[in-house]
C-alpha cells in the first residue's frame, strides 16, 4: 500500500531530555514526538518508519552542524517518539554542538518507504533548561568577609563573635593583622630522611624515632607450620587508592598508585600474578566478592587485548561455573546463560546442540553449503541424526528435504492422522482459516473450512473480501457456487443479466471446448419468465418453458440471413421410410423407438443430418423437429394437386353435365 507523509498532520513535543538541570551545560538529547498520517489523513499504526533530523545554526538554515537517522515503528494510534542526539550521526556531534551561540533551528524528515519527505524546520526556542543556566549565569552570588578585632563579618550577612585567642609560636597578632616571626629564610626548608639500624632521622633538628619496636622481618625460603597463621601478611587500611604489596617484574614494569588492591601484579616480559593449585578442588586463583556490584576475579582488556582467556591442555573443561548464572555483556543475568549482543557459532567445525546429557535425544542447529543454509536436526539416543528444517539463503523453507523449490516446501508421505499440513481452530463454531492476499491489495481470499456435529453442515468455503462466500462445499460432497446453503449436487446461484452492463449469456452455467475455435454454451435461469435459456457463444438459441418444459427454438427474422423459398420436397417426403427400431444397447424387452434412419435421410434431405465431430467420431445425428417443416411442406404441395385436382374434378364434371344436357335435349324434341 503506497502511503504519502507529505504535510503529514503533526503533534510536536520539544524537551529537554536531559536527566539533571546542570548549569552551563547541554542538553543530553531532545525529546521529539509526532503522529505518522498517509495521504488521506489516517495514522499509519505500527509501522515502520525512518526519522532524519538535523541542527542548522543561522536563520537561513544554510549552515548544519548537526545530522543523525533513527528506525522507529509507530504505536496503534500512528504515534512516534525519539531522541534526537541518540540516532546514528553522519554529520557533526551532538555533545559539540554550541546552543549557547546564536538560534538554533530543527529539520525533521521522515521515510516511510518511499523516499525522505521534509515535514518543516522549527526554530528551538528557550526552554526551561536554558532559562536555568541563563539565570546561574547572570546571578550576583558575591560576598566578602572581614575581620574587625575579634567580629567576624560577612558581606550581605550578618557577623559573630570571636573568643580572644593568643597566638603561638612563629605568629603575632596587631590588631587585624597577622604577621609570622619565625624563620623567614626560604632556603633552609629541604629536610632529609636518614635510617641508620632501627633509628630514623629526620635532618635539620627535624629530630629522631627508634623503629627497634616496629621493626618487621619478612620470611624468605622458611617455613610456617600453624593452623589459621598467615605466614607474610601487610596491611593498608587506606580507604582511598593504595595497593599493599606490588610486586615488578621486566624491564618497563610501572607502579599504579591510581588503584586499590591487595595485591599487585605487573609484569613486560611474563605474567603479573601466577596461582598453582595440585589439590583436588581447589584453585590456582581464587577470587571471592561478598558486596553487590563486586566481582570475584575481573579481567580487564586494553589495546586490542583479551580481558580474560581460557584454555586445557587435556580433556577437562577449559571453563565451569558451578552455581549461578552466568552474564556475557549483562550484570544481573536471569537465567543460566544470558547474552546482551551477538553469538556466532563456527558451524565449520562446530554446532549448537540443545538435548539432553549423555549422548540423549538432542536437536542441533548446523549449516550447509559452506554456510549459506541453516539446518535443523534431530538425533534420537543412539540413533544417526535426521535433517528436520532446512533455511536456504534466499530464505526458502523445506520440511524432509533440503531442495526448497518453493518459499516453503513439505516433503512427507501423509495419511489421513498425519498430513503435510494441520490447522485447527480453538474457537467455539468458528471456522479455521487460510488466507491469501497481496501486499499492493487489501483484498483477500480465504479458504474456511468448520466442523459441526452434522456432516451436511460441515463446510468448506472459498470467501473473497469483495464478493463474500464464493464456493461451498459440504460433508456430503454437494457443492455450491454463490451459497453456503446447496441443495443439488451442484447449486449455481448465477448472476442477473440486469445486474451487468453486458451482452446476454455471459451469466449462468458455462460449457466450453478447449479447442483453439473457444465454441462453448451458456444455460441461464430466465428471473422473469423462469425458463431455461441456452446461448451459443452469447447468443440466445432457444429456451425450455418453465410450465410445459417445450423446448423453443430461436427463429427470430433479425437472426437470419440468405432466406429463400423451399423447393418441392413431396416425392422426396413419400419417399421416407420410417421405422420401428431398438438401440444397441438397449435389451430387447425394451419398448421400441420410431423414427428414421439417418443415413436414409441424408440421401433425401442431407440439411436434417450431422455427421462426424470432435475426434473423429463416425456418428450420425439427426434434427428431428425438421419434418415437422417438411410435412408442412408437403402438406402444401399436396393441398395444391388436391386443389388441382379439385378444379380439374369441377371442371370434368361440368363437362359431363353439359354432355348429359346434351345427351337429353333429343329425347325431349
Amino acid at each position: 500500500m503506497k502511503t504519502s507523509t507529505s504535510r503529514i498532520g503533526l503533534i510536536l513535543l520539544i524537551l529537554w531530555s536531559s536527566p539533571f538541570f546542570v548549569p552551563a551545560q547541554p542538553p543530553e538529547a531532545i525529546q521529539y514526538q509526532a503522529v505518522i498520517r498517509n495521504s488521506a489523513g489516517a495514522p499509519l499504526v505500527n509501522t515502520p518508519i525512518t526519522l532524519q533530523f538535523s541542527i542548522w545554526e543561522d536563520a537561513l538554515i544554510i549552515t548544519k552542524v548537526y545530522e543523525e537517522r533513527q528506525s522507529a515503528t509507530t504505536n496503534n494510534f500512528g504515534l512516534v517518539s525519539a531522541a534526537v542526539g541518540n540516532g546514528v550521526a553522519s554529520v557533526g556531534n551532538f555533545s559539540n554542538i554550541k546552543w549557547g551561540i546564536g538560534a538554533h533551528f530543527l529539520k525533521v524528515e521522515v521515510n516511510t518507504g518511499a523516499g525522505f519527505i521534509d515535514l518543516g524546520t522549527t526554530h528551538l526556542l528557550t526552554v526551561p533548561y536554558a532559562f536555568y543556566a541563563k539565570n546561574v549565569a547572570n546571578d550576583k552570588d558575591e560576598q566578602n568577609l572581614s575581620l574587625s578585632g575579634n567580629t567576624l563579618t560577612i558581606s550581605k550577612g550578618n557577623s559573630v563573635l570571636l573568643p580572644a585567642y593568643a597566638p603561638g609560636p612563629g605568629i603575632s597578632i596587631v590588631g587585624n593583622t597577622i604577621g609570622n616571626t619565625g624563620d623567614l629564610d626560604v632556603l633552609n626548608e629541604i629536610q632529609q630522611l636518614s635510617l641508620r639500624g632501627s633509628i630514623l632521622t629526620l635532618s635539620k633538628e627535624g629530630g629522631s624515632v627508634d623503629l627497634e619496636g616496629v621493626a618487621l622481618t619478612l620470611p624468605f625460603s622458611k617455613t610456617l607450620n600453624g593452623s589459621n597463621q598467615t605466614a607474610f601478611q601487610i596491611i593498608n587500611s587506606t580507604t582511598g587508592n593504595g595497593i599493599a604489596i606490588h610486586g615488578r617484574q621486566g624491564l618497563g614494569s610501572t607502579l599504579a598508585l591510581a588503584a586499590s588492591a591487595s595485591i599487585w601484579g605487573d609484569s613486560r616480559q611474563g605474567h603479573g600474578v601466577v596461582g598453582h593449585s595440585s589439590a583436588s578442588g581447589f584453585s590456582g586463583v581464587l577470587g571471592q566478592s561478598n558486596v553487590s556490584g563486586g566481582y570475584g576475579i575481573h579481567g580487564v582488556g586494553a589495546n586490542g587485548a583479551v580481558g580474560s582467556y581460557f584454555e586445557s591442555s587435556g580433556t577437562g573443561a577449559a571453563l565451569a561455573t558451578g552455581s549461578g548464572n552466568v552474564g556475557i555483556g549483562v550484570i544481573d543475568p536471569d537465567v543460566k546463560l544470558e547474552i546482551n549482543g551477538a553469538i556466532r557459532v563456527n558451524s565449520n567445525v562446530g554446532r549448537l546442540e540443545i538435548g539432553y546429557p549423555n549422548n540423549g535425544d538432542k536437536w542441533f542447529f548446523s549449516t550447509g553449503d559452506g554456510g549459506e543454509s541453516l539446518i535443523l536436526s534431530s538425533q534420537l539416543s543412539g540413533a544417526s541424526a535426521n535433517q528436520r528444517v532446512f533455511f536456504n539463503k534466499e530464505g526458502r523453507v523445506s520440511i524432509g528435504t533440503t531442495t526448497p523449490e518453493g518459499r516453503l516446501k513439505v516433503l512427507h508421505n501423509s495419511f489421513l492422522k498425519d498430513p503435510q499440513l494441520l490447522l485447527v481452530e480453538s474457537g467455539s463454531n468458528d471456522y479455521t482459516r487460510l488466507t491469501f492476499m497481496h501486499q499492493n491489495s487489501d483484498n483477500f481470499w480465504t479458504i474456511a473450512g468448520i466442523n459441526q456435529a452434522d456432516s451436511t453442515q460441515d463446510r468448506l468455503n472459498f470467501f473473497h473480501s469483495g464478493f463474500g462466500d464464493v464456493l461451498s462445499l459440504n460433508g456430503k460432497g454437494i457443492v455450491g457456487i454463490r451459497t453456503i446453503s446447496p441443495i443439488s449436487d451442484l447449486h449455481l446461484v448465477h448472476r442477473l443479466i440486469e445486474e451487468f452492463s453486458t451482452e446476454s449469456g455471459r451469466m449462468g452455467l458455462r460449457l466450453q471446448n478447449a479447442g483453439a475455435n473457444g465454441n462453448f454454451w451458456n444455460l441461464y435461469v430466465q428471473n422473469t419468465t423462469g425458463n431455461l435459456e441456452l446461448y451459443f457463444k452469447n447468443t440466445l438459441k432457444g429456451s425450455f418453458n418453465d410450465g410445459t418444459g417445450v423446448y423453443t427454438p430461436t427463429s427470430d427474422e433479425r437472426l437470419k440471413k440468405d432466406i429463400q423459398p423451399m423447393g418441392s420436397t413431396l416425392e422426396a417426403v413419400l419417399k421416407l421410410q420410417p421405422k420401428r427400431y431398438r438401440f444397441l444397447e438397449q435389451p430387447s424387452n425394451s419398448p421400441e423407438t420410431l423414427g428414421f434412419l439417418a443415413q436414409d435421410v441424408a440421401r433425401l434431405f442431407p440439411e436434417l443430418v450431422q455427421h462426424g465431430g470432435d475426434g473423429g467420431g463416425d456418428v450420425y445425428t439427426m434434427d428431428y423437429s425438421g419434418f415437422g417443416i417438411l410435412a408442412i411442406k408437403a402438406i402444401q404441395e399436396q393441398q395444391q394437386r388436391i386443389e388441382q385436382q379439385q378444379k380439374t374434378i369441377d371442371q370434368l364434371l361440368q363437362r359431363i353435365e353439359a354432355l348429359e344436357k346434351a345427351i337429353a335435349q333429343p329425347k325431349n324434341q
